[in-house]
């Protein structure tokens, strides 16, 4: 993804995962993890642009 695009994501959950070293989004029926808040995002932009398999 490219530094300068922009994406907007509504409902977005990121939280500090208890006991453990890292950061969780949550949104709809996904979850990503990450080292920090910021890339936890970036995992969720991800998996929210990847097509359903249903």
């Amino acid at each position: 993804m490219a530094k300068n695009e922009k994406v907007k994501l509504k409902g977005v959950r990121v939280f500090k995962i208890r006991n453990r070293s890292g950061y969780a989004a949550i949104l709809k029926n996904n979850l990503t993890e990450g080292r920090s808040p910021a890339q936890a995002l970036e995992r969720m932009i991800k998996a929210v642009k990847r097509k359903s398999k249903n």
